[in-house]
């Protein structure tokens, strides 16, 4: 028997042993390399996509143009049912859409037109300062009714004929009211000027106040002078103030007057509303050139009923 034992029996040497650990260590090794190298792969992709994309991103809104191009008409919107011009009638059946945007003519501007082209702005050259002596002087006053007014403020010793012309020319314009207030101013600084007194009772009567001229001049009771007696018989008679006229001219006793046709005829008119028919009649008969006012009378003293003689 050999004294060598058996390829069976032999333990294996170091030297395979630490062979075979190594190629098993290398061959357990062998899947973790693979994915590793499968996970650089993936993300060496995703590189490369994002890449791809932010570079697509840029290159778009560089492509895009800017404000100041040219400005596209917004799209028109889907009608479902157009109408037709021509009939007024839908022209499609169960919504079918319109022709086709192509055949729409879209006016294109032209880039190089600026998109708002600038609006001429006037320019005005500055107004001369204005002086305050003239701040209220009116544009125009051609009879220098505002110059009259400006003298009466300002002097300091106004007459009576400054405010008797500024009257005159106000009532000439036909500025009664302001004539009126003259009057007024005036007869506070001349308050016994007859001609100031006689011109407000006339401006009052001519503004509408009948009544206010009346009883401003029959305060007075200076019925011996024509001009007022005048005044307070028509001014009474346009007032329908018959008896309280009629009282106060009686009051100053009898007086001859040289009266006009204007005041016959109120002084008819006052006979008559004081129920002095015959009177009246009497001095219509003398005083009036008016024929068929002479005939009125007649025929309402002819109808007007007569005393009983048996009475009482």
């Amino acid at each position: 028997m050999s004294s060598f034992p058996s390829s069976d029996e032999v333990p294996p040497s170091h030297s395979e042993s630490t062979r075979t650990n190594v190629s098993r260590e290398s061959f357990a090794a062998k899947p973790q390399r693979g994915k590793k190298f499968v996970c650089f792969l993936m993300t060496l992709g995703l590189l490369v996509a994002s890449a791809a994309g932010g570079w697509m991103t840029i290159k778009y809104f560089l492509s895009t143009p800017s404000v100041s191009g040219v400005i596209e008409p917004p799209a028109q919107p889907f009608n479902q049912n157009p109408i037709s011009p021509a009939t007024g009638q839908s022209t499609s059946l169960q919504g079918e859409p319109p022709s086709s945007p192509k055949a729409q003519s879209v006016p294109q501007q032209d880039p190089a037109e600026p998109l708002n082209p600038p609006v001429p702005v006037e320019t005005k050259a500055p107004e001369p300062p204005v002086s305050a002596a003239t701040t209220d002087e009116p544009e125009e006053d051609p009879n220098g009714l505002w110059e009259l007014r400006e003298q009466l403020s300002v002097s300091s010793s106004p007459t009576e004929g400054m405010y008797l012309n500024a009257v005159r020319t106000h009532e000439q314009a036909g500025k009664l009211a302001q004539a009126l207030q003259i009057t007024r101013d005036g007869r506070e600084v001349f308050p016994d000027s007859d001609s100031l007194l006689l011109s407000e009772s006339d401006l009052l009567a001519a503004t509408g106040s009948p009544d206010e001229a009346w009883e401003l001049l029959a305060r007075t009771g200076r019925v011996g002078d024509r001009q007022f007696a005048s005044r307070i018989l028509r001014y009474g008679v346009d007032a329908e103030k018959y008896d309280e006229t009629l009282v106060v001219l009686s009051s100053g006793g009898s007086h001859q007057y040289d009266w006009s046709q204007e005041d016959w005829v109120a002084l008819v008119k006052l006979y008559e509303n004081t129920g002095q028919i015959e009177l009246a009649l009497q001095t219509a008969k003398k005083h009036l050139v008016d024929e068929a006012e002479i005939k009125r009378l007649k025929s309402i003293l002819e109808n007007a009923p007569k005393p009983d003689p048996n009475a009482g």
